[in-house]
């Protein structure tokens, strides 16, 4: 089963019927207009999740796309530049 995480700035992420997942990150050393993207760091991802898909929503300009990816579900952290992102 595929799972998707909507990634905007929030701690935690909530989706309608399912578990809550913590989700954490931070921009720190990161240039603006990076193309990088930053570590994540999970808690509470369901048993059995194999992928996670994140995409960035500019809460200014919600209609430009500015990056995510799909990245192997493999523990707790995913690592910093695991997907693209831009702006």
């Amino acid at each position: 089963m595929k799972r998707k995480i909507a990634c905007l700035v929030a701690a935690t992420v909530t989706l309608g019927g399912c578990k809550v997942i913590d989700l954490s990150f931070s921009w720190a050393g990161i240039p603006p207009c990076s193309s990088v993207s930053p570590e994540f760091q999970l808690k509470d991802v369901p048993e059995g999740t194999k992928r996670l898909t994140f995409w960035m929503t500019d809460l200014n300009a919600p209609g430009d796309f500015h990056g995510g990816g799909e990245v192997d579900y493999t523990g707790p952290v995913v690592p910093k530049d695991a997907f693209a992102k831009s702006g």
